[in-house]
């Protein structure tokens, strides 16, 4: 790998961080509008587009 491909992978790799922590942010302050849990499965995986 060249250093920019490194640098690349590097980006690549701390945005999906950064976007996993928001997300577990954000489901923990919704996650009390739905009390059963497969509501807030519902919930994410409809976020996620899964």
């Amino acid at each position: 790998m060249t250093t920019n491909q490194d640098a690349v992978a590097v980006q690549a790799t701390l945005a999906h961080a950064v976007w996993d922590e928001s997300f577990e942010v954000l489901m923990g302050r919704v996650a009390g509008c739905f009390p059963r849990r497969e509501a807030r499965l519902t919930c994410r995986n409809m976020v996620q587009g899964c």
